[in-house]
């Protein structure tokens, strides 16, 4: 069966909906004549909410691997995200991740360099800098976030995020990578601190089963305790049996 190319109008709309048809189209005929609109579709969010239907960044690389020149767009693509904000900022992030994980150095330095200036969006970069480096990416972003939560003592952390990928990338490996980070490393000290101040328990599973929230999910991690002192901060011990301690100045950046 033969593809009738779209005209203008009928391509930007399927591109903005994320339609079969738009990828359809430049498998077909390329991104003769179209180049502005799917250049458009790169640096402005297209997706009416992310939140309930997700990135486009995949599926925005298919439709770029089928362009003349896409390296045009690659190369427009790590120039927009370090100006970038909001929704526009999280959808060249996703672009940026999918170009890191085909091995673009430009890309993932973009990435961390975006990361580090808009610190106080951590909420959503973070997740690219781990999906793109594991545990060392979880690591480098615990330390910046630490680092930044000291500065701003009013602000809260749950355990979400550090309970969502010890279960992605295994209890052992995070258990052991954090227990030697938070001995030496001030930012993940920092980070554990404020996760403990905020939910009394390092990761979800730690938690009593009547005390958690029933819109999280669940992990099967259950490496940490909590101790008190009079003397010492909130700190998390190992099942091994390891203890970190540290004075309220090891806090501060």
């Amino acid at each position: 069966m033969t593809f009738k190319a779209l005209n203008r109008t009928a391509f930007e709309d399927a591109l903005k909906k994320g339609m079969g048809k738009a990828l359809r189209h430049v498998e077909a005929c390329s991104d003769d004549g179209v180049e502005d609109i799917i250049l458009k579709g790169c640096l402005e969010n297209p997706v009416f909410d992310r939140q309930c239907n997700g990135g486009r960044g995949k599926w925005m690389m298919a439709v770029l691997s089928h362009a003349r020149n896409p390296q045009v767009y690659y190369d427009e693509i790590i120039g927009a995200l370090a100006a970038a904000e909001d929704d526009d900022a999280a959808h060249l992030a996703d672009l940026c991740l999918e170009l890191a994980l085909g091995g673009n150095i430009a890309a993932k330095n973009a990435l961390y360099a975006k990361f580090v200036s808009d610190i106080e969006n951590y909420q959503y970069l973070s997740h690219h800098i781990v999906d793109l480096n594991g545990v060392e990416g979880l690591i480098f972003s615990a330390s910046h976030i630490g680092h930044y939560l000291a500065e701003n003592p009013e602000y809260r952390e749950d355990n979400w995020f550090l309970s969502h990928y010890a279960d992605k990338l295994g209890k052992d490996n995070v258990t052991k990578a954090f227990d030697q980070a938070a001995q030496t490393d001030r930012g993940v000290h920092a980070y554990i601190d404020r996760v403990m101040r905020t939910d009394g328990y390092l990761l979800m599973s730690d938690e009593p089963e009547q005390k958690r929230r029933t819109f999280r999910p669940k992990t099967i991690f259950s490496s940490y305790k909590v101790i008190r002192s009079k003397r010492s901060l909130v700190v998390p011990v190992l099942a091994a049996g390891h203890l970190m301690r540290t004075s309220k100045n090891c806090l501060r950046p």
